[in-house]
């Protein structure tokens, strides 16, 4: 084994020499040395600053595990690679600036800007140092804080800044910085300068008082003494201008800091007109409401599911339910469902065409039947709104109207039926048939009287369940009907029961139950003939007009007695009732002259050239009888024209033409109830039709219009053409001659002319 040691031969002996030295310290030196490089490294490599060495070309030498994470690249991708490489293309003229000031003064200091993998770019804040001496190579040891988030928050907090300045110059709306404890202005806008009509050096020269009526200023500092920190929402103000007016504000307040004072930066919006709009608003919505609760129009929002949506302010009598019962209700819970949905069809439809349209419909309130007439119109999106009417007494006038039409077609059939048979059994079973039924009673009869035995004794009756009452005879005076006759007056007996020693009622109508009684004289000429009685079996409340119509139908009754008695006065009566309708169509025919004043004399003159023609074309005398009817009536359908229209001096528009061609129609309607004027019909309703088809109403063609019709129609143009009229100057006959002729098998009837042209010819 070979020694570490030198050896030598001393003596015949292998020697060595050593020499020994204490290296304890350096040893411990060399170990803290260690121990330092060890704390160091841990220190480098786990501080949250980036640390690198690189020499003097920019070389990357070392870099710590900051760096690494911070930068985005392994060590492997930053050892060796230049520094310069890593930071922004504007930045890296200026990195052989930063190496000069490293070899001049050995340290530089900044910022740089670096790009990390990522492609972010990051701000480091640097201080880096170079170090080497003595031969070694020098290499410059760096150390740096990413101070990236604080530039961007400074930045932001700049820009923040830059914009509220800008936000706060440039506001519309006047914005001010008042001292929170001298409530002096610190700043204000120009739109405060502009809006209060103070200068900025007047504003800074004044407090927040200035601007407020006097009587303000208690109000406002003790607000201003219950300012905390933050938003505060300061309400309406009233501010006072330069020029004295006093204005509406709504404030917001937030505190800040300014330029060393507590400070409360206001933003003012002038709301003055906007009060005055709502006060003119509120007066409004007041008006209306007056206007609303006084009129007798129900104003409702529908929309199309049938939903209540509004309700206009209106008397709660004219509702089904009060207004917060109905809002959020369908039309079918009000209505029955057909009428719902028929309501619901009209409602879509009116939505889809835009129209308006009307309809009727009854409803329960207030413990009695309401009618109302309701105009449907459409609003936006799916609303409708509906105005409606009370027209209860409207139907009820057309309730007495129908009523009153009733009974006088009823007084016509009896009239008829007076003529018809000297019966007077069959007349009074008829009339009392009519009198039941017309005046809704369960029983009626008729009593006549025997004036040769002074008593009351049955003729007819109707809704009796015995016979006992065929067996009556009432004496006059005795009973309700002796009563009625001996006293000629009417009796009326509301409650029977409070009648119990009534001889007729427990004689002979003790099994009928009834409970109220009517009884009528019947009187022609003076006389007392008889006596028509009526019955009820439950109460009922009866008017004046049926009492009245009561009154009638024993007036018939008694002149039905009195035709059957007197025979004679069959033609009589006859004539005069005859004489009675053909006077009231001849009433009819002059009012209709009065009203179309340019006309006046057409009527009588067109009747009597009908009526010639009729009898040239060998018409009866029945016939020319409704002839002489209809042609007195052609006209009676223009009571239903507008005077507006009737009137016109010029031309009528399409729309009122089409109202003057229902005139025709007014006539049937009007006149086709009367039974004895069906006949008379043919004229007044057909009299505008053509012979060619292009007539109207109903575009009848050749001999579908009647004959009474088409010879109207010759002396009607005729008429027309030869007398003068609004519109124009009568015509000569010779030009009304040639039209007539012109117009033949075009709008008359050819035969019809040929006609005309014969009663022409001088006799």
């Amino acid at each position: 084994m070979k020694s570490p040691f030198p050896t030598s031969e001393m003596n015949g002996r292998k020697t060595f020499i050593a020499s020994i030295r204490d290296i304890t310290e350096r040893k411990r030196a060399e170990m803290e040395v260690r121990e330092s490089e060890d704390r160091y490294r841990d220190l480098v490599e786990n501080t949250r600053d980036l640390i690198c060495t690189h020499d003097l070309e920019g070389r990357i030498l070392t870099v710590n595990r900051a760096a690494i994470v911070l930068m985005g690249y392994k060590r492997s991708e930053l050892i060796g690679k230049n520094l310069r490489d890593f930071l922004l293309p504007q930045h890296r003229p200026a990195f052989d600036g930063y190496i000069s000031l490293l070899k001049r003064d050995g340290m530089a200091g900044g910022l740089m800007t670096i790009l990390t993998k990522r492609g972010e770019a990051r701000i480091w804040e640097y201080s880096n140092t170079l170090r080497g001496a003595g031969g070694v190579e020098p290499v410059v040891r760096g150390y740096a804080h990413d101070i990236t988030a604080r530039k961007r928050a400074e930045e932001a907090l700049r820009e923040g800044e830059r914009r509220y300045r800008q936000l706060f110059e440039s506001n519309p709306h006047p914005m001010w910085v008042y001292d929170l404890e001298t409530l002096r202005f610190l700043a204000v806008n120009d739109a405060a300068i502009s809006h209060y009509g103070y200068s900025r050096e007047e504003f800074l020269g004044m407090t927040i008082k200035d601007i407020r009526p006097s009587e303000d200023v208690p109000r406002l500092l003790e607000n201003v003494a219950h300012v905390t920190s933050g938003l505060d929402q300061a309400g309406d103000w009233r501010h006072l201008k330069k020029d004295g007016s006093i204005i509406d504000v709504e404030i917001a307040s937030h505190t800040l800091d300014f330029d060393g004072h507590r400070a409360e930066v206001v933003h003012a919006n002038d709301i003055t007109a906007r009060k005055q709009a709502e006060e003119r608003l509120a007066a409004s919505e007041a008006e209306l409401r007056a206007l609303f609760a006084a009129m007798r129009d129900v104003v409702l929002m529908i929309d199309r599911d049938g939903i209540y949506r509004k309700i206009a302010p209106t008397d709660p009598g004219f509702l089904y339910r009060p207004p917060d019962e109905l809002l959020g209700k369908s039309l079918r819970d009000v209505f029955p469902p057909a009428d719902a949905e028929k309501f619901l069809g009209v409602m879509r439809r009116v939505l889809e065409t835009k129209q308006v349209e009307q309809v009727e419909y009854e409803l329960p309130i207030g413990g009695r039947s309401v009618w109302f007439s309701a105009s449907i119109t459409p609003m936006t999106g799916d609303m409708t709104v509906w105005v409606a009417r009370d027209i209860t007494e409207r139907k009820q006038a057309e309730e007495r109207i129908q009523r009153q039409v009733g009974y006088l077609s009823a007084l016509a059939g009896i009239d008829r039926a007076i003529l018809s048979t000297l019966d007077v059994r069959a007349t009074l079973k008829y009339l009392i048939s009519q009198a039941a039924s017309l005046l809704n009673v369960d029983a009626a009869t008729v009593l006549l009287l025997d004036p040769y035995k002074g008593a009351l004794e049955f003729g007819a009756g109707t809704g009796f369940r015995t016979d006992a009452v065929r067996t009556a005879s009432v004496a006059l005076g005795e009973g309700y009907a002796g009563r009625a006759a001996l006293e000629r007056r009417k009796v009326q007996i509301h409650n029977l029961a409070e009648e119990p020693d009534n001889l007729f009622l427990t004689g002979f109508l003790k099994d009928e139950d009834f409970v109220s009684y009517y009884g009528a004289p019947l009187i022609v000429q003076g006389r007392v003939v008889g006596v028509l009685e009526a019955f009820h079996r439950s109460r009922r409340e009866r008017d004046q007009e049926w009492f009245d119509f009561f009154g009638t139908l024993a007036g018939q009754a008694a002149i039905a007695i009195d035709n059957a008695r007197l025979v004679e006065g069959i033609q009589v009566a006859n004539t005069e009732l005859l004489l009675a309708y053909d006077a009231t169509i001849e009433g009819w025919s002059r009012a209709m002259d009065l009203r179309d004043r340019e006309t006046e004399g057409h009527t009588r003159r067109v009747a009597e050239m009908t009526l010639n023609l009729a009898r040239l074309a060998g018409m009866s005398d029945a016939e020319m009888v409704h002839v002489r009817r209809g042609a007195l009536l052609h006209d009676m359908g223009k009571l239903g024209v507008p005077d507006s229209i009737l009137y016109k001096r010029g031309a009528l528009t399409d729309d009122e033409w089409k109202i003057m061609r229902r005139h025709p129609q007014f006539a049937f309607d009007m006149l086709s109830p009367i039974a004895y004027l069906k006949p008379a019909l043919d004229i007044p309703y057909y009299h505008h039709e053509k012979w060619d088809g292009t007539g109207y109403p109903h575009g009848l063609r050749g001999e579908e219009i009647p004959l009474a019709a088409r010879l109207f129609a010759v002396a009607d143009v005729w008429d027309a053409l030869t007398s003068d009229r609004p519109y124009r100057p009568a015509w000569s006959e010779e030009k009304a001659l040639e039209y007539i002729k012109e117009q033949s098998g075009r709008h008359f009837d050819p035969q019809a002319v040929e006609l005309f042209f014969r009663l022409r010819l001088p006799k």
